[in-house]
């Protein structure tokens, strides 16, 4: 799903629903001016998750900021699982230095 472009941040969400867990593959830019929306094309299949893990595949993600994170922890706060994959270096040093790698958890 194209989440659009506004303001020079363009970024696609694809969500798969699996036995254990719910894959979301992000890529482009993730910021305050699309996060909604991403919370949005996500919030069915994370409803439906009945406390399995949610899946970040980041390796095609460019930029997040952190009204993303945002989404994340909200996800985390009701009581599911966040494992964030394939995160770049920044991204991991971000979420490492302010310690949310104890609720968002990081593979490689």
């Amino acid at each position: 799903m194209d989440l659009g472009e506004d303001q020079g941040s363009k970024a696609t969400v694809d969500v798969e629903e699996t036995d254990g867990e719910v894959v979301v593959r992000l890529a482009g830019e993730l910021d305050l001016s699309n996060a909604s929306l991403l919370e949005e094309a996500i919030a069915p299949a994370v409803r439906r998750s009945a406390r399995r893990a949610v899946v970040f595949e980041l390796a095609r993600l460019q930029f997040m900021d952190s009204s993303v994170l945002a989404v994340m922890l909200r996800i985390a706060g009701r009581g599911i699982t966040v494992r964030l994959r394939s995160p770049s270096a920044i991204i991991r040093e971000v979420i490492e230095a302010t310690g949310l790698d104890s609720v968002l958890l990081i593979e490689p």
